[in-house]
């Protein structure tokens, strides 16, 4: 079994790397677990645990998928956060309102469910950047994410997509790109 996941690669640009070194920085006595520069994704479909013979068929899949696909692109915007039980728990970029990643993730999601995977209908696109795993002060905390708003905005432009296997470690996922699939 590998546990796996479809996503887009992501490369922040100079401005929005700045942003998040100085949050990192600002953060420094929290104990937030950052994703690592060479991690950074946009998961377009979690798959879960699945066997060597399903490996296969998302592999033709996803070919079959993206041969008939144009590139598109959308917009990074500020940083947002998600709760857990009502603390912080995942620090990220949010996505801005796209047509066309959200008409892609629907055919991706029905190009899926054909080969028997279950319809996941919660796709909330967003940029994940740490996950906070406890805050000695959630009023400086949320003041911190205050203070980055602002942020740049990024267009990024998809190519391609990658199917990628999550290697669960202590000190964190390994991500092995298992194929990439190219896009018109």
């Amino acid at each position: 079994m590998k546990r796996v996941f479809v996503a887009i690669k992501i490369e922040l640009n100079d401005q929005f790397k700045q942003v998040w070194q100085q949050l990192k920085n600002d953060l420094k006595q929290e104990n937030i677990r950052w994703v690592p520069d060479e991690n950074l994704h946009l998961t377009l479909r979690f798959l879960g645990n699945v066997a060597p013979h399903q490996v296969e068929q998302v592999e033709a899949a996803l070919d079959g998928f993206c041969y008939t696909q144009n590139g598109f692109s959308f917009q990074l915007e500020r940083l947002g956060h998600f709760k857990k039980r009502g603390k912080p728990a995942v620090i990220f970029i949010d996505i801005a309102q796209s047509d066309a990643l959200a008409d892609f993730v629907n055919k991706l999601e029905n190009t899926l469910t054909e080969i028997g995977f279950d319809p996941n209908m919660k796709f909330k696109p967003h940029l994940t950047l740490g996950r906070v795993k406890h805050v000695k002060d959630e009023h400086a905390f949320y003041n911190c994410l205050d203070r980055f708003d602002q942020a740049p905005a990024q267009q990024i432009d998809v190519r391609q997509i990658v199917f990628y296997e999550s290697i669960l470690k202590p000190d964190g996922p390994e991500y092995k790109v298992m194929k990439r699939f190219k896009l018109n």
